[in-house]
Parts: C-alpha cells; structure tokens; sequence
C-alpha cells in the first residue's frame, strides 16, 4: 500500500485480507468478526476509519449469508440490515453483540 494511503483504508485493506484468510473456518472468522466489532467500537471517534472498517463489516456479515456453515448463514441478515454505514454507535452494537453469541439470538 502507498505511504501516504489514509489510516481508513490501511486499515480495512488489512481488515478485508484477514478476513478473506479465515473466513472459511467457523471459529476463526467468528473470532476474527468479534475483534473487527471490537476494533470499530475502539475507533468509533475516527470517521473515516470507522465508516472503512463498518464497510468491511457489513462485507462479511454479507459473506456468511452464503456459508457453508448453516449456523452462521443467520448473520447475512445482519448485514442486510447495515443499509447505510452512518449510524449511532448503540445501532451497531445491536448488530455486533449477537456475534458473541454461539447461538442464534432469538
């Protein structure tokens, strides 16, 4: 990447790749789904930053609406419901708290 790429897209660059590395395991892109909710939460202050990050969230909420994993096919709807990526930091938290969750929440 440039030098002088902004921090938003290094980060979802680095976000989108890590993704794409686990996404195919069940604990691993369970894992690393909670540690990209964590690291918008931590940012949530940097606008540029989180709107990359919640783009590459949203992206592989996305995903698991086509996984071979029935038990994670549920968070596609998830990711359906980010219609747009400005939002109040509690909105995504109702998104991302599920995601601890090993089962579907009711």
């Amino acid at each position: 990447a440039p030098r002088d790429a902004e921090p938003g897209a290094l980060a979802a660059e680095r976000a989108t790749a890590r993704w794409h590395e686990q996404r195919d395991s069940k604990t691993c892109c369970m894992r690393c789904l909670v540690e990209l909710a964590q690291q918008v939460e931590r940012d949530w202050d940097d606008e540029r930053l989180r709107l990359a990050l919640l783009a590459v969230f949203r992206q592989a909420l996305l995903d698991l609406g086509e996984s071979r994993h029935a038990e994670l096919r549920w968070m596609g709807v998830l990711g359906r419901k980010m219609k747009k990526l400005d939002f109040p930091l509690h909105h995504f938290l109702n998104i991302a708290l599920p995601l601890n969750s090993p089962a579907r929440p009711l």
